[in-house]
């Protein structure tokens, strides 16, 4: 490519603006790319985000309504064992809690809180503790939500860390507890306690992390019971001064309040959290007691995804920016030729006008040759329908030539009256047939008459527009008898109309055509509906049952040469065709509907043409 000289294209204002526009657009379209990129790659975050939220989710409702069942068929076995074996309540309970590794401590305590059992169980065994030791829990908040219960209904702490005699139990131990309130209890009246160690779950919720996607799990009070920092978990419990989740993470905390979720949040720092609320109680309101699930992107994840996005934005920009620049610069140096190509142009310009002249030349010829050949169709269709009446009123007449000869032979002397009366009946029989089909041959040619003076005349005439349809139908049902199409005319009243019946005719009789050619692909129920209506404005509707027009001739179904059959001999001119003599002579306009059940083509004409154009009419 030769460019013009460099310091002419900068002195061209023209030049200048490209280049800045070219800037200008490339860093456009670098930022939507750039932001299309980013939505993209923190949706990946949200689905890792979505996809650790829903399995902590299922983990820990799980384990709690486990945790619900266990309590009462522990209950239930505690008091079979009591009752039946006649074992010591202290037996009971080592037998069935050494049976539950989950199981931390089982406790019985009297209505106004007493401990009176109560057995520890750790990895290496057991132990029971003294009368001495028994502690009363009477003000414990878990002891009071029990004895609110009816008897036999579960009730689940907070989660929190054990804390024996007013200090925290070391090694830590996540726990929850289970209460159910007995009454006519083999041990009395009271609360049986048992409480369950979840470090596994913790575990299990800590090892569902991914490095996309961390676990974090909050109490509603906002102490982290799980966190990416150690020295986060359990901090109030354990007096630390590091700040819990609902200072640390204020604005979202105060969302999850609110909305019981949410998504995708990003702090300062560029990490992003997921959150949602649960409430083991099953209670509406936000307490203490619910546990909030958090799902954690460190900030060198969003920025691993930041650049992913960023860099490829910029290159495209870059690149597309280059690119318009070199286009216009090429398009400037074309535009130093165009006067050169003015003169050619124009001779170009004025051979093309001649070819078009001659083209529509051409499809006036086609036009006619088309209409002559749907009258050749009408013709052979009105030869085929006279075949049947003419042909049977010749044999008719025929055999009563021969039951002449055959009398004549009788006479003089020969001749029986049963002769002559059979004669006579086969005359009789002779004359009515033959008055018959030359009666119907008579109303074939009337109408055939109709529409061939309909066809021939320029002028605007009324007619009775179920007359012309009925006149159609009857044509043209010698043509569509081998296609196995049926014609079904659905109109109410009789419609006068002052319009060009030849033209309507030729209409209808083309998009009828058109069915039967294209429509149906052979079988037995081929059907084409006429339905009208209307006075001052008449719609007329050509429906068909067939497989409908392909998608990608709908838009261009009316412009001429346009067919789907030319390998069979089709012009493609025939609902152009329909196309101009609808909107230009009847004033009217076409629409149609295609689908798989069939095709609708629906004209909307004025019924009386003639005070649209009183100079066509006089």
């Amino acid at each position: 490519m030769r460019l013009p000289f460099p310091r002419k294209l900068l002195s061209d204002k023209n030049v200048i603006v490209a280049l800045l526009f070219a800037i200008l657009t490339s860093f456009s379209l670098s930022l939507v790319i750039f932001n299309s990129l980013l939505d993209e790659k923190l949706a990946q975050i949200s689905n890792q985000h979505s996809m650790v939220l829903s399995k902590a989710n299922q983990s820990l409702n799980t384990k709690l309504g486990d945790i619900r069942n266990s309590t009462i068929l522990i209950n239930n076995h505690v008091i079979d064992l009591l009752r039946v074996n006649h074992l010591t309540a202290t037996d009971v309970f080592i037998h069935v809690g050494k049976n539950h590794p989950s199981i931390s401590q089982m406790r019985w305590l009297s209505s106004d809180g007493q401990e009176k059992i109560r057995v520890n169980f750790r990895k290496n065994g057991h132990n029971v503790v003294s009368k001495e030791r028994l502690q009363n829990k009477n003000s414990r908040y878990y002891f009071q939500e029990a004895l609110k219960n009816k008897s036999g209904e579960v009730y689940l702490s907070s989660i929190d860390l054990n804390i024996e005699n007013g200090k925290i139990e070391y090694p830590l131990t996540t726990t929850i507890r289970s209460a159910i309130t007995g009454k006519d209890h083999p041990l009395g009246n009271g609360v049986f306690i048992i409480n369950f160690a979840l470090n596994p779950l913790f575990d299990e919720l800590r090892n569902a992390s991914n490095e996309m996607a961390k676990i974090l799990v909050a109490k509603g009070s906002g102490e982290w019971m799980l966190s990416p920092s150690k020295n986060e978990e359990w901090a109030l419990m354990l007096g630390s001064k590091v700040s819990s989740a609902n200072i640390r993470l204020a604005t979202l905390w105060s969302k999850v309040l609110q909305n019981g979720s949410e998504s995708m949040w990003r702090d300062d720092n560029n990490a992003i959290y997921s959150a949602i609320a649960l409430n083991p109680h099953g209670k509406e309101s936000f307490e203490e007691e619910s546990v909030v699930l958090f799902a954690y992107s460190p900030p060198a994840i969003y920025k691993n995804q930041f650049h992913a996005a960023f860099i490829p934005a910029l290159f495209t920009g870059i690149v597309i920016g280059f690119v318009f620049i070199v286009w216009f610069l090429r398009d400037r140096h074309k535009s130093l030729r165009l006067n050169d190509l003015a003169k050619r142009l124009a001779n170009d310009r004025d051979a093309l006008q001649k070819s078009l002249n001659e083209r529509e030349l051409l499809q006036e010829e086609l036009v006619e040759s088309e209409k002559l050949a749907s009258l050749g169709l009408l013709v052979s269709g009105v030869a085929h329908e006279l075949n049947t009446p003419i042909g049977g009123g010749i044999m008719a007449v025929s055999g009563l030539q021969n039951k002449v000869v055959a009398i004549k032979e009788l006479l003089p002397d020969k001749l029986s009256y049963d002769a002559l009366h059979n004669f006579l009946d086969y005359a009789d029989e002779a004359v009515e047939l033959t008055l018959g089909g030359l009666n119907k041959s008579a109303e074939i040619i009337k109408r055939f008459k109709r529409l061939s003076i309909d066809r021939g005349s320029d002028d605007i005439v009324a007619f009775s527009l179920n007359e012309l349809l009925n006149d159609l139908i009857v044509s043209m049902k010698p043509l569509l008898k081998p296609k196995r199409v049926s014609i079904n005319l659905d109109i109410d009243d009789d419609i006068e109309m002052q319009s060009y019946p030849g033209v309507v005719s030729q209409v209808l009789q083309n998009l009828v055509a058109n069915a039967a050619e294209h429509a149906f692909d052979g079988n037995s129920a081929n059907l084409v509906t006429i339905k009208v209506s209307g006075k001052e404005t008449v719609t007329i509707s050509v429906c068909d049952n067939g497989q409908g027009i392909p998608k990608k001739l709908m838009s261009t179904i009316f412009d001429p040469f346009v067919t789907s059959a030319r390998a069979n001999g089709n012009s493609g001119l025939g609902l152009h065709l329909v196309y101009l003599w609808t909107v230009n002579n009847l004033r009217g306009k076409i629409n149609v509907k295609s689908g798989a059940s069939g095709t609708d083509f629906t004209l909307v004409v004025p019924a009386n043409i003639a005070v649209m154009d009183p100079d066509r009419a006089a």
